[in-house]
């Protein structure tokens, strides 16, 4: 990440992270709605934190030792967010089972096969993401392991509000 873009990405971070506090500051101490401002509050400090200490924002595991590099707007939308991350980890456990039963004595892919399973697995989480946000635009890819079967790397562009991710 170049270092315009981690600043920008580090401002929206910020500025969602400020409109939260606000938020949060509206509302009675200890209830249900403090709480989960709270809870919003510390996934954004800490996509703040891993991205001004490591210069890269945050990956999520997703499973299989499988990574997910998520761009989400709005940056603040923790609630969204998670509805991509948790619509990816679904269709991977579900790609994964599948290729269990599938499998046979080979376990190498080759690339047609591995590019046709990635872009399966992406156009289920963006089924399940547009299931719940209709006006969502998703875009996706994934990136191999120099092995060719081990970790596969989803780079996911996802916009709540559906403009250009």
């Amino acid at each position: 990440m170049s270092p315009r873009p981690r600043i920008a990405a580090l401002l929206a971070l910020l500025h969602a992270q400020r409109d939260e506090v606000e938020r949060r500051a509206a509302l009675e101490r200890d209830t249900k709605e403090w709480i989960e401002a709270s809870e919003i509050l510390d996934e954004i400090n800490a996509q703040i934190m891993h991205l001004a200490e490591f210069g890269t924002p945050r990956r999520e595991a997703i499973g299989n030792g499988d990574e997910l590099d998520l761009d989400s707007r709005p940056v603040g939308d923790v609630a969204f967010r998670r509805c991509v991350v948790d619509s990816v980890r679904k269709a991977a456990h579900l790609a994964a089972q599948d290729r269990i039963v599938n499998r046979t004595t080979t376990v190498l892919l080759d690339a047609e096969e591995r590019i046709a399973r990635a872009e399966q697995l992406i156009a289920d989480a963006q089924q399940a993401i547009r299931n719940r946000y209709p006006n969502a635009t998703v875009e996706g890819q994934a990136v191999g392991s120099p092995d060719g079967f081990n970790a596969e790397l989803y780079t996911i562009r996802a916009d709540r509000e559906g403009q250009v991710a």
